[in-house]
């Protein structure tokens, strides 16, 4: 997949690991606020996106700040406390599922 930016030039790697960091960030924020105001208590999220062709000059795209590496990101339900005393659901990052979770194995073998 070639990835372009307005200008029609290709984005650096970089870039695009950076905006998968913050779009996959920005999702499993959304699917965590939108169980929990369901009354779910979902704990784990694993998104894995079907399109595995995301790539840097033929290379996989690096590893994000998150530990995170196109198409796998894991992320833990967590809570916020806003300045204001409001409380909220965020996704935290798992940089190790299968560390942090270890009854999840039989998932992903």
């Amino acid at each position: 997949m070639v990835n372009l930016n307005e200008d029609g030039a290709t984005v650096p790697g970089k870039t695009q690991v950076y905006f998968c960091q913050i779009l996959m960030q920005n999702f499993a924020n959304k699917i965590f606020r939108f169980m929990a105001n369901r009354g779910s208590n979902l704990r784990v999220l694993a998104i894995r996106p079907s399109s595995k062709d995301v790539r840097d000059a033929g290379k996989d795209l690096g590893i994000d700040a998150n530990g995170h590496q196109w198409p796998d990101y894991h992320y833990a339900r967590g809570r916020l406390t806003e300045v204001t005393g409001m409380n909220g659901v965020v996704a935290h990052p798992l940089r190790n599922v299968l560390q942090d979770f270890p009854d999840l194995v039989s998932l992903f073998n």
